[in-house]
């Protein structure tokens, strides 16, 4: 089994999307706080992947619009309807890797790696909910 995960793994390196430096980080954190096997890490890194060729594509065909498009009312509601189509892929994402993850692993998900957001935003400003000791 350790030999078969292991070549999936080698093969699947070859059909790699890149992913944004901030997904390879969240990526890594996850392994690291949820203690994900091999198996599972396999599993989530392949989801990530997957998923940002979806939103390199969609990113692409906005780029797209907006360089060829001269309507400028047409341009911004197709943008508008690949933007919700990109954060759909997210919301599944999310949703497939919660799927991925054990109980015990979606609690420490949940309290570590993606925290809820407040229901006032206190300060004022964005900040980093996983460390604010209001938040927790």
């Amino acid at each position: 089994m350790r030999y078969f995960t292991g070549l999936i793994f080698f093969c699947s390196l070859f059909a790699k999307a890149q992913l944004q430096s901030n997904d390879q980080r969240t990526l890594d954190y996850i392994r690291i706080e949820c203690k994900l096997s091999d198996l599972q890490y396999f599993r989530v890194d392949s989801l990530y992947n997957e998923k940002q060729r979806s939103i390199a594509a969609y990113q692409a065909e906005v780029n797209n619009l907006q360089k060829n498009s001269t309507d400028e009312k047409m341009l911004a509601t197709q943008v508008a309807v690949i933007q919700q189509k990109k954060k759909d892929v997210y919301d599944m994402r999310e949703l497939e890797l919660r799927l991925l993850l054990t109980e015990e692993q979606r609690k420490v998900y949940d309290e570590k790696v993606k925290p809820a957001k407040p229901a006032v935003l206190h300060f004022g400003v964005a900040h980093d909910r996983a460390s604010c000791n209001v938040c927790k």
